[in-house]
């Protein structure tokens, strides 16, 4: 059993001799003047979810208090009136160890120890949002290309392509060094920060004056810290900064390659250089608070003695091969870096494809989307040649092994139903993207928006060098298919290189249908909304938490996947095949019922919270026949009419409707309104008729979708959600593949077995 986690009551100052500059209100610029834009800005920055401090005041809450629906004029005059107060260094003294300090999490770390987490006053944070937003791009300028760690966009790759560019291009003279400062953020000396801050960033400097001229206060469980040292963790512009303290070591450094991304600096050069450099890091660092943590610092070189050199001067180093080399985490070394780094990748998703088992099939399903797969291998991808090796394809085998598992789904090789499920949503698939894929087009556009950032943070010699691997990974990027390569600012862009091979991909799967089945399905799937349901956060509470056999059925007929053994439909006594659609079909199927009342209520639902009410199953309005439509509006809908609906869900695959199903995605929707208008023309002198018609994969008619949207836009105007037509067409989405599931297993005697 892992001991209680241990926090000292008391923080004993690192640099006792600090001597904090004064605040010279008559040599200061003027600080920025703060506006209601600037306030909403900031405030929108926040990811959601993010915890509040001491205060107990949420970003959410402040998020809730401006949404569209609320007169938000005063709430936001008042906040920037409050920023700018806090900008221009007037927070009261008595309050700032409050204000300016955080609540304390501590966590235990994988090595041993204790990992603090802070999370500082909302309002402190969102006044440091609105001047770090403002002096973003000021920042970045002056800190590149020495310093990638704040304001410039994308950094860390351009330090990994940099460094890799150089690292083919030294001789057995020179080395590279990979420097690892001891917990350097928390060691940093505040006066030596306010005294970089005064120089470089002089309007911010009455802000951070406030906020660590005085020790701030740290609240772990019934315990209090005072927090003196360092950079305030959980302070937006903790970054910058820690970036601009550092800026000290720059004119001292001589070693021809020079960058940092934050606390992670690489130098390259002769090892005289180096040599040199180290001790000027060993001396500015002790003055600013940096202590070089020799265990973890590593040696990059090819020759023994240039190792033994710098091993002379650093004993403690790491040595690294070349070919073995990282940087940021990415292999900027040989194939056998790239292929060790990617075995790494495929060990952390085995483990995690075993936890996931163990989840409910709608959140491992998300997980595996959104945030284990490729969203954990993408800088990876962007930053290193990784196409190159055939760990590659390893990691998509274990990837789709774990799809299979999730789904319940057997996935042959190379075959069309994983090929489709690797593609985007709204190109037909899962979403669930093949690194084999994406690699070289993700490597393209990162080579090619990093490549001016490069050439200058590279020696003179190597400013005209093109990136390595650039051919390669285009001739990889252009298999299968003769479309040219993007060109200008669009080759920076991974959409533009992806968005061809997705093309392609899908293109081959539709000319490759083996009957009209298949072409239907791909087809449909090809609808932006007929996969809304794979975007649906599993809540249980909004109704939209699918059970794992509803996912099982709804990911089967999307891709085409064997859902049931052949046998014999139990209500009609029709033949169903593996792939079951039958049952979507079945007149005697219950399914159909509870798809169709399902997407009723949820109009009607939709209706009433958008402030119109209305009436299912309306009487008086009876054709001759008995039918009546589905439902009808109380109040006006538009131009004095009231809305009269009636919904329907004709199936994609229906026998009957394959001729219309493979001409055009939502074709069949498209045939089903246009029966309802014909059934309920004679209501339109006085009633404004709709026809919602979503077929059985998901794709809409072109009717139902304006009135959607329609719809959502109401919605959106009376609640003040920005996202209403996406969560409604989610809604509606969920509901459809429930019915799908309960029509394909009632098929069996036995569906709850299946």
């Amino acid at each position: 059993m892992k001991p209680p986690l241990q926090l000292s009551r008391t923080s004993t100052p690192l640099h006792p001799n600090s001597a904090i500059p004064p605040l010279q209100e008559d040599f200061l610029p003027n600080p920025i003047s703060v506006t209601a834009k600037d306030i909403v800005k900031a405030i929108r920055s926040f990811p959601n979810g993010s915890a509040g401090g001491p205060d107990g005041l949420k970003p959410q809450h402040l998020k809730d208090m401006i949404g569209p629906s609320v007169n938000t004029s005063g709430l936001l005059s008042a906040l920037s009136l409050f920023v700018q107060l806090v900008l221009d260094g007037r927070t009261p003294a008595p309050w700032r160890p409050f204000f300016f300090g955080a609540n304390l999490t501590a966590l235990q770390k994988k090595s041993g120890g204790v990992r603090p987490i802070a999370v500082g006053c909302t309002l402190r944070r969102l006044a440091a949002k609105v001047i770090g937003g403002e002096l973003m791009d000021e920042m970045g300028d002056l800190l590149a290309p020495w310093q990638l760690g704040y304001g410039v966009r994308g950094g860390s790759e351009a330090a990994v392509h940099a460094a890799r560019l150089y690292l083919q291009s030294f001789d057995t003279s020179k080395a590279l060094l990979k420097l690892d400062f001891r917990n350097a953020f928390n060691s940093i000396r505040r006066d030596r920060m306010l005294m970089k801050v005064l120089e470089l960033a002089p309007r911010l400097f009455r802000f951070v004056h406030s906020a660590y001229s005085s020790p701030s206060t740290l609240f772990w469980e019934d315990k209090t810290i005072q927090s003196a040292e360092g950079v305030q963790q959980g302070d937006p512009l903790g970054p910058l900064l820690f970036c601009l303290t550092i800026q000290q070591l720059k004119p001292q450094l001589t070693s021809e390659f020079q960058v940092f991304y934050l606390d992670d600096g690489t130098l390259g050069g002769s090892i005289e250089d180096l040599r040199h450099d180290l001790r000027v890091v060993e001396k500015v660092g002790q003055e600013i608070g940096l202590q070089l943590n020799e265990e973890k610092t590593e040696v990059i070189c090819c020759s023994q003695e240039a190792r033994e050199s710098v091993l002379s001067s650093l004993p403690g180093a790491l040595v690294v091969e070349n070919e073995e080399a990282t940087l940021l985490g990415s292999p900027i070394g040989g194939v056998s870096a790239i292929s060790t780094t990617l075995r790494e990748k495929v060990a952390a998703l085995k483990i995690m494809g075993g936890r996931l088992a163990h989840l409910a099939t709608h959140d491992a399903l998300l997980l595996v989307k959104h945030s284990f797969a490729l969203p954990k291998l993408l800088h990876c991808l962007r930053t290193a040649p990784c196409f190159l090796s055939p760990g590659l394809q390893e990691y998509d085998n274990h990837l789709k092994s774990i799809v299979s598992e999730i789904t319940n789904i057997h996935f042959p090789n190379e075959s069309p139903s994983w090929i489709q499920a690797t593609l985007p949503v709204r190109s037909g698939g899962l979403g669930i993207r093949s690194a084999v894929q994406v690699a070289p087009s993700a490597y393209l556009a990162s080579t090619a928006a990093s490549t001016d950032l490069v050439h200058r943070i590279v020696p003179t010699r190597l400013r005209d060098v093109p990136l390595p691997n650039c051919d390669e990974a285009e001739a990889r990027w252009s298999k299968g298919h003769s479309h040219p390569s993007p060109e200008g600012e669009a080759r920076s862009h991974q959409k533009s290189w992806d968005r061809v091979t997705v093309t392609s991909a899908a293109d081959k799967l539709l000319e490759s249908a083996p009957d009209p089945r298949a072409r239907a399905r791909l087809l449909a799937s090809s609808a932006k909304e007929s996969g809304a349901w794979l975007e649906a956060l599993p809540i249980s509470s909004l109704g939209l938490r699918m059970e794992d056999q509803t996912i099982r059925v709804a990911v089967g007929l999307r891709l085409g996947a064997p859902l049931l053994s052949p046998h014999t439909c139990c209500h009609c006594g029709s033949e169903v095949d593996a792939l079951a659609t039958h049952g979507l079909s079945c007149r005697r199927s219950q399914g159909r019922h509870h798809r169709h009342a399902a997407m009723n209520n949820i109009i009607h639902r939709t209706l009433v919270s958008a402030n119109v009410p209305s009436r299912l199953e309306p009487s008086g309005l009876e054709r001759a026949d008995g039918k009546r439509p589905d439902g009808v509006t109380v109040v006006p809908w538009r131009r004095g009419k009231h809305l009269v609906w009636d919904a329907t869900s004709p199936d994609t695959f229906a026998p009957s409707y394959l001729q219309s199903a493979t001409s055009a995605a939502g074709a069949v929707a498209a045939l089903a309104e246009n029966r309802k208008n014909a059934k309920y023309g004679y209501l339109d002198s006085t009633y404004t008729f709709t026809p919602i018609a979503i077929e059985s994969s998901g794709a809409c008619g072109p009717l139902t979708m304006g009135f959607l949207r329609d719809l959502g836009n109401r919605l959106k105007l009376t609640t003040g959600e920005e996202n209403s037509i996406k969560y409604l067409l989610q809604r509606l989405s969920v509901a459809v593949q429930r019915g799908n599931a309960a029509s394909v297993l009632g098929t069996t005697n036995h569906p709850s077995s299946v």
